[in-house]
């Protein structure tokens, strides 16, 4: 059995989905995205694969002494972030720190403005500032992987949309029983290790089954 796999932005995957374009299996993110391919039967179900996360991360040794998602909001903190980042990474963020009542200040703190995440962790690796907000996952990626400090930030910031990924069977699939089996392998301990690893909270996890409840990943 041979699996290819094809990567894109998943708005941009879901826009040729929700058009012409076909696949066997879709994991994608945001919620609504998997309920608008159901809605226009272009997926035949989907099941919640994983769920993402947000920290603080500054240089190693945390110079600046950054201990909470309100420190970005005191004056001579130097923040870096993507807001003009691919959806929903950039606007995710944005949302974040409007929540937590310090969008403004922060962006008045900000001193280097990014389009891409990954280039603005390289910037904090490089202690060109004293903290970023990003995705827990990112801080697992092998380029980043013990080269930052991780502060957690309260889940109340969070915003949900971005949260969940979602995984499901197209109705295009040639061969629905091996499309089926792929996705079970998937949900499977053995594959959501693999998400773990990356820095993923499992969908099977408690963490996992308490976010699926919460933000009601549920196939219609």
């Amino acid at each position: 059995m041979e699996i290819a796999y094809t990567g894109a932005f998943a708005a941009a995957l879901g826009k040729s989905l929700l058009a012409n374009a076909s696949t066997e299996v879709f994991a994608g993110r945001v919620l609504d995205l998997a309920k608008k391919l159901r809605e226009a039967d272009k997926m035949d179900y989907f099941k919640p694969l994983c769920f993402t996360r947000y920290v603080l991360v500054t240089p190693k040794g945390n110079p600046a002494g950054v201990s909470d998602i309100k420190d970005l909001a005191k004056p001579g903190i130097k923040v870096i972030l993507a807001p003009e980042a691919s959806p929903p990474g950039g606007n995710a963020v944005s949302v974040l720190l409007k929540k937590a009542e310090v969008l403004n200040q922060a962006m008045d703190n900000m001193v280097i403005r990014g389009s891409c995440v990954q280039r603005t962790m390289e910037d904090l690796v490089d202690s060109r500032g004293d903290v970023s907000v990003v995705e827990y996952r990112l801080t697992q990626m092998p380029l980043f992987k013990g080269k930052v400090e991780i502060i957690p930030i309260p889940e109340e910031y969070f915003p949900p949309p971005p949260l969940t990924f979602t995984i499901g069977v197209m109705k295009a699939a040639a061969d629905r029983r091996l499309a089926d089996h792929y996705v079970r392998f998937i949900l499977s301990e053995e594959g959501q290790e693999y998400f773990e690893s990356a820095g993923f909270i499992p969908a099977i996890s408690e963490k996992g089954m308490q976010l699926t409840e919460k933000l009601g990943v549920k196939d219609a």
